[in-house]
Formats: structure tokens, C-alpha cells, sequence
């Protein structure tokens, strides 16, 4: 459904790379998976929405790591318009909201498995009675 390829390309765009590692590859599949784990049998191949949305995952949780193991390795990202200089934290939140405003483009093209936990008030209780 999702070309491992184009999840791969949209990455290094976003952490201003030029070449993927197998690490960096592994994240884009694991994230590639997920995604196709959560969309609706309906969704058309590599709609681009699939694509960034995986990409930004890998780079999200390609962040988490890298601060993880090696806060001194954060010099310089870019991640579209957004560059942020020696400073683990400011890219780890530029990696979440590129993430978040990806998951929400997919409105509509995720299967909703979830439920709905509400809660009731007295007096709505006493209203019914």
C-alpha cells in the first residue's frame, strides 16, 4: 500500500540527510507499517497523506532516539521550513507537531477502531429519571 521508497525519500527531507542508514530504513518500515495497520481497506496507495504521515512518525521517533543516545549529535536539522540549531528539545518538538499535523490530515483514512468514554452527570441521571 505505501512504498517503503517514498516514506524513505520524505524522511531524509525532513532531517536534511542525504542517504538512509539501515536504522533510518527500519524506523520508515516500522512507521510504513503502522500506518498501514491503522487505514481503511478503501485508502488508495501511496496517497501522499500515508506517506508524509509515516515519514514524520519515523522522524519523530528518529529524534527521540538520537537525544537518547547522543544529545551532542543534534548540530543542525531542517525538517521543511523549520531548522533548529544544537538544540535536542526544539527539535524533538518540531519533529511532534510536523507528526501531529500529518495524523491529522488523515481524517478520514484511518479505520476507527476506538470508543468513545464519556461521562454522565448527576443531573443528567435525575433529567432521565
Amino acid at each position: 500500500m505505501i512504498d517503503i521508497s517514498l516514506v524513505v525519500e520524505r524522511f531524509l527531507l525532513y532531517a536534511g540527510l542525504e542517504q538512509a542508514d539501515g536504522k533510518i530504513t527500519s524506523l520508515c518500515q516500522s512507521s510504513k507499517n503502522r500506518m498501514e495497520s491503522l487505514i481503511k481497506s478503501t485508502a488508495e496507495d501511496n496517497d501522499d497523506r500515508l506517506i508524509v504521515a509515516a515519514a514524520s512518525d519515523a522522524f519523530y521517533q528518529w529524534s527521540l532516539l538520537k537525544k537518547a543516545v547522543d544529545e551532542e549529535s543534534f548540530s543542525s536539522l531542517r525538517a521543511g521550513d523549520i531548522t533548529v540549531k544544537n538544540d535536542s528539545d526544539s527539535v524533538i518538538k518540531a519533529a511532534e507537531k510536523i507528526r501531529d499535523e500529518a495524523f491529522k490530515a488523515l481524517e478520514g483514512l484511518i479505520d476507527d477502531r476506538g470508543f468513545y468514554f464519556g461521562e454522565v452527570s448527576i443531573d443528567d441521571l435525575e433529567e432521565n429519571l
